[in-house]
């Protein structure tokens, strides 16, 4: 069985298309080379989302710009996009990155959660378990994104399991969940105005609707 590195299945979907070109390189053509948005399905610990949401009403309280569509939603957003371009860019070694990406999932869930269910055809979540052994609650939440993203998310998880044999037990999705919970996690020791000031740059630079 193929490996699914999002549970909407990007990768393993143009590669299975029967007509046309299904080399790995025109696939990514392709789909660089359209706009669609998609809809994915995230639990959140609740705890984290709050903490964002007061982030935010911070710094809306300390800054005099305008900044619009501030929301943990968009936050989420800018978090993994600004960390694929760190990827794109190749500054960090893969085998690195992929080490990363498996403490910090392995911090947010450990065995909170079971495999993800269907909610419809385009989203899939984690369903936490209903053994009582829980001891996070757990905010559900919709973001929508540019499939290239989510995309190209799956591509990253490919060439590390692939060249480093880092065998992934998770999707994307769980990425964007810890790297958000990796960034809370921070801002629970103190943010400075240096992250206020990053923050801002950072919505200012993306329109977080064409995200």
């Amino acid at each position: 069985m193929k490996n699914r590195y999002s549970q909407l299945d990007l990768l393993n979907r143009r590669l299975s298309r029967k007509n046309g070109s299904t080399s790995l390189l025109d696939v990514i053509k392709t789909v660089f080379a359209k706009n669609d948005y998609i809809s994915i399905g995230l639990y959140i610990p609740y705890y984290d989302y709050l903490r964002g949401e007061v982030l935010l009403q911070d710094i809306m309280e300390l800054t005099t710009e305008e900044v619009s569509n501030l929301s943990v939603e968009g936050l989420i957003k800018l978090l993994y996009v600004q960390y694929l371009k760190q990827v794109m860019k190749g500054d960090i070694p893969l085998e690195k990155i992929g080490k990363r990406l498996v403490k910090m999932v392995n911090d947010v869930y450990a065995t909170e959660l079971e495999d993800l269910q269907p909610v419809d055809s385009n989203t899939l979540v984690l369903k936490p378990r209903k053994t009582g052994h829980t001891t996070k609650q757990w905010k559900y939440i919709e973001i929508t994104m540019k499939e290239q993203y989510l995309f190209r998310g799956e591509i990253m998880l490919k060439d590390i399991s692939e060249e480093y044999g880092i065998d992934f037990d998770f999707s994307i999705e769980d990425v964007i969940v810890a790297l958000y919970c990796d960034f809370i996690k921070e801002i629970k020791k103190g943010h400075t105005v240096d992250t206020i000031n990053n923050i801002l740059a950072s919505f200012s630079s993306y329109d977080v609707n064409l995200i």
